[in-house]
C-alpha cells in the first residue's frame, strides 16, 4: 500500500510539475511578443555593426560602407574603459564604518577572481550597440574547489525576458533566463532526471555560418515572486521541455524563505539613452544609422562620378566620316 501510495504521490507531483510548467511556457510567449520589436531591432542593429546594414535595403547588393557609425562606438567604449569604476563603499551611519571598510576590502576580490573588467566591456558593447545590456549576478556553487562565489556576468537581450508592461524589472511579476545547453551535459548534471530535449525557439542573429543546435535544448530558469507575510520572496523553477530541474519552492531549504534572501531577481539593467516607461533603451547605433547609410550613399556617388570621370571616352573613329566641325555648331 506505502509503495501504491508513493507512486499516485509521483504521478501528481509530475502533472503538477507539467501543469506548471505549461503555465510558465505560456507567459513566456506573452513576453516574447512583447518584446517582438526589440530583437528585430538588435538583431538589424548587430547588422550595421558588421557593415552588412545595405543587405536588406538593397536586396543584398551591398554598396561600400564607410566606419563612421562603427567609430563613434568604439571611441565611446574607449572613453567608457578609460574611466572604469572602482568600487567605493561608504558607511550609512557610525556603525557601518568596520562593515563598509571590510566589504571595500572583499568586493574588488569578487570582481577580480570574476574577471569582471571583460565583463564590463562586454556589457559596454552591448549597451553602446543596443541601448541596454544586462548584468546577472548569480551564485556559482562549483566556484573555489566547491566552497562556492559570487558570479557576475552579462545577459544578452534575446534571452531574457519580462513583462513587457512595466519599466522596472523589479516590478515584473516573472522574469525568464533562457540558455541552450547541449543535451549530454544536461544529462550528466541531471542523471536522475527523464529529460527529453526542448527544441531552442528564441530569435538568433544572422549569422555567415550554420549553427547547428540540434543537439542542444533550451533550458528556462523561471523567477517569480511571491508575497508571504506581508514579505515578497523570490523564486526559481529551472526546467527544459516538460522537466523540472529544480524547484526552490520544492526545496525545503527554500520555501518560506525564498531563493534570495533580498527578494529580488538578481539581474541589473544599465541603459545609455532611456525611453519612457521601457526598461530598455537606445544606442548609438540607432542615432546614427541614417547618418551612416546617407554617407555610404553620398560616397557611392562620388565613386560612381570619380570612375565616370577617370574612365577614357571616345568621339569617333577615324574612318566614321563625320565632320567635327559641323557637330560642334
Amino acid at each position: 500500500m506505502a509503495i501504491f501510495d508513493g507512486i499516485l504521490k509521483k504521478k501528481n507531483t509530475e502533472k503538477s510539475a507539467e501543469k506548471k510548467i505549461a503555465d510558465g511556457e505560456a507567459l513566456l510567449q506573452k513576453y516574447k511578443e512583447g518584446k517582438a520589436n526589440l530583437e528585430q531591432r538588435i538583431v538589424d542593429e548587430e547588422n550595421a555593426w558588421r557593415l552588412q546594414m545595405w543587405q536588406k535595403e538593397t536586396n543584398n547588393t551591398t554598396p561600400s560602407s564607410s566606419a563612421y557609425m562603427w567609430n563613434a562606438v568604439i571611441n565611446k567604449h574607449a572613453d567608457i574603459m578609460d574611466n572604469y569604476p572602482i568600487p567605493a563603499l561608504l558607511p550609512r551611519e557610525e556603525s557601518d564604518k568596520e562593515e563598509a571598510k571590510m566589504l571595500s576590502s572583499i568586493i574588488p576580490v569578487i570582481l577580480e577572481r570574476n574577471d569582471f573588467e571583460e565583463t564590463y566591456s562586454n556589457a559596454a558593447w552591448y549597451k553602446l550597440k543596443h541601448g541596454t545590456s544586462c548584468y546577472g549576478v548569480f551564485w556559482n556553487p562549483k566556484a573555489e574547489n566547491g566552497t562556492g562565489d559570487i558570479l557576475v556576468n552579462t545577459i544578452d537581450l534575446l534571452r531574457i525576458f519580462w513583462d513587457p508592461t512595466v519599466y522596472d524589472v523589479q516590478k515584473s511579476p516573472n522574469l525568464f533566463i533562457c540558455a541552450a545547453v547541449d543535451n549530454d551535459v544536461l544529462k550528466a548534471q541531471y542523471p536522475d532526471k527523464d529529460i527529453q530535449g526542448s527544441k531552442y525557439n528564441l530569435t538568433e542573429y544572422e549569422k555567415d555560418d550554420n549553427v547547428d543546435r540540434s543537439k542542444q535544448s533550451l533550458v528556462v530558469d523561471w523567477y517569480y515572486k511571491k508575497s508571504i507575510g506581508g514579505k515578497t520572496i523570490v523564486h526559481i523553477i529551472k526546467y527544459t521541455g516538460n522537466t523540472v530541474l529544480y524547484s526552490s519552492e520544492e526545496d525545503p531549504k527554500y520555501a518560506n524563505r525564498g531563493f534570495y534572501d533580498h527578494g529580488m531577481y538578481p539581474v541589473v539593467f544599465d541603459t545609455l539613452y532611456p525611453e519612457a516607461d521601457k526598461i530598455g533603451g537606445y544606442g548609438v547605433i540607432s542615432v546614427t544609422k541614417d547618418a551612416q547609410m546617407y554617407v555610404d550613399a553620398l560616397d557611392g556617388l562620388l565613386m560612381s562620378y570619380a570612375k565616370k570621370a577617370t574612365t577614357p571616352r571616345w568621339f569617333k573613329k577615324k574612318d566614321v566620316g563625320i565632320n567635327e566641325e559641323e557637330f560642334a555648331d
